[in-house]
């Protein structure tokens, strides 16, 4: 356990403020919700796990339409690559597709980097609740394909409704 020295009071209805130093460091965001547990005589705060099951779920999807697909296909937060159909896609993604997702539309545009620049792309933000959780792109050197638009569409809702 990391001691930060941090001490911060609790308010009348039972709230307590996070410091901004440690949710920045723990990648927390407005909205995003978090596991409380109790160990011994601690009070723990975990990021919520729903992400772990979106990554996992994501990974099952897109095996299952792999065989459909035409264009790579990757599923993000908002911070990594969580699955893809191509397991030579880095993990990481700049700060310019971060922007792009937090646009909240779906985009269909050109040249975007992920491991190489890809010439094209179809992107459907993943939202629950109204909070952003990240994206289903299709990415492709060629013209992305009617198919390929409606399966990441049919991805999108069904990590929406695993999330809800």
């Amino acid at each position: 356990m990391i001691n930060t020295g941090l001490v911060r009071k609790i308010d009348d209805l039972g709230r307590i403020v996070i410091p901004k130093e440690i949710r920045k460091s723990l990648n927390i965001r407005n909205g995003e919700e978090l596991e409380i547990h109790i160990e011994d005589d601690s009070i723990i705060l975990r990021k919520s796990r729903k992400l772990f099951s979106l990554s996992l779920m994501s990974q099952k999807y897109i095996d299952y339409f792999k065989k459909l697909m035409s264009s790579v296909i990757i599923v993000t937060d908002l911070h990594e690559v969580l699955s893809s159909n191509d397991d030579s896609v880095s993990k990481t993604i700049s700060e310019d597709i971060v922007s792009i997702i937090e646009n909240r539309q779906v985009m269909c545009g050109n040249n975007l980097t992920i491991d190489r620049n890809y010439k094209n792309y179809y992107l459907v933000p993943i939202i629950s609740d109204a909070n952003l959780m990240g994206a289903v792109i299709s990415l492709s050197d060629h013209e992305i394909k009617e198919e390929d638009k409606v399966i990441v569409n049919i991805i999108s809702i069904l990590l929406k409704e695993l999330i809800c």
